[in-house]
């Protein structure tokens, strides 16, 4: 990870990039282990959401959420009203609550490049996304600022 020196707020945490040169996405770590997230994110949420703005896309690593429970009650931090899996375009298993697993293809399943959520009729304003389990090869994805994307495209598309 690429060190960024900034202006944390309590000194809990630390932040940086996945590559030189790129800020999407701000990668968050603690200091710590066993820092609760969903707490820190509470007393934290402005900082976040601003970092989100300017960033596009934070990635929280190594905080040990806990499984679903604890990114259900981190995303409640910013949506107490979470939405459910209602377009069920691909196939999905509800876990619990508001959680639902990844896009359960055959590993040898290629799945194009796309906009998460961008072709549902109902879409929310942010997504929250878990590893629980990293790939043993592989499994990396990628990520694209929609932003970026968007400056690219012909005047008359926009």
């Amino acid at each position: 990870m690429e060190a960024r020196a900034q202006n944390v707020p309590g000194g809990e945490i630390e932040c940086g990039y996945l590559s030189p040169g790129e800020t999407l996405p701000l990668v968050v770590r603690p200091k710590r282990a066993g820092l609760d997230l969903a707490r820190w994110a509470a007393e934290n949420r402005g900082w976040i959401e601003a970092e989100l703005r300017s960033h596009g896309g934070i990635l929280f690593r190594d905080f040990g959420t806990g499984a679903e429970a604890g990114l259900e009650s981190f995303a409640r931090v910013f949506s107490p009203e979470l939405m459910d899996y209602l377009d069920q375009h691909t196939p999905r298993t509800k876990l619990s609550g508001f959680v639902y697993t990844s896009t359960e293809y055959p590993a040898d399943h290629f799945v194009p490049f796309h906009s998460e959520n961008s072709k549902n009729s109902v879409w929310p304003m942010k997504i929250w996304f878990q590893c629980e389990q990293p790939a043993a090869r592989g499994g990396n994805t990628p990520i694209a600022d929609n932003r970026k994307v968007f400056r690219l495209l012909d005047p008359e598309t926009r």
